[in-house]
């Protein structure tokens, strides 16, 4: 791999460990853009402050579009790796949180085993997520 080629694996590390707060984040944007759906149906603002309601209301529908597509991306690629006995660290580990010891703990199985199996299916999602790109390095 040379310098200038992305980790991708660390890139599919770093969109999991996200999942949660981009959920949250996706939550937060639904309410907020029912509640401006509300207030543009009042209709009881000027014209110019309507004019700009549907902006924003426009924008956040955008930004909502883009976090269900990305958690839907993840979504499927752990599907993809759903069959593996391993790809529960994968769960545990970015969306429950859980410490690789308390993983091995619950796997029954050394601490190395399961960073190396967390590598392993890492890569697989790596390829769902980022494309024949990844097979490159």
């Amino acid at each position: 791999m040379t310098n200038n080629a992305p980790n991708y694996c660390k890139l599919a590390e770093y969109r999991l460990a996200a999942y949660n707060d981009l959920a949250a984040k996706l939550n937060m944007d639904l309410a907020q853009l029912y509640e401006m759906k509300r207030e543009i149906g009042r209709g009881e603002d000027d014209s110019v402050t309507q004019t700009g309601m549907m902006k924003k209301h426009a924008a956040l529908q955008s930004q909502i579009a883009d976090g269900m597509r990305e958690l839907s991306r993840l979504d499927d690629a752990m599907r993809a790796v759903s069959g593996d006995y391993y790809a529960q660290i994968i769960t545990l580990k970015y969306i429950e949180r859980k410490s690789e010891e308390y993983i091995a703990e619950l796997l029954n199985c050394d601490v190395s085993t399961v960073r190396r199996n967390k590598k392993r299916i890492l890569k697989r999602m790596a390829v769902r997520l980022f494309g024949a790109d990844v097979l490159a390095i």
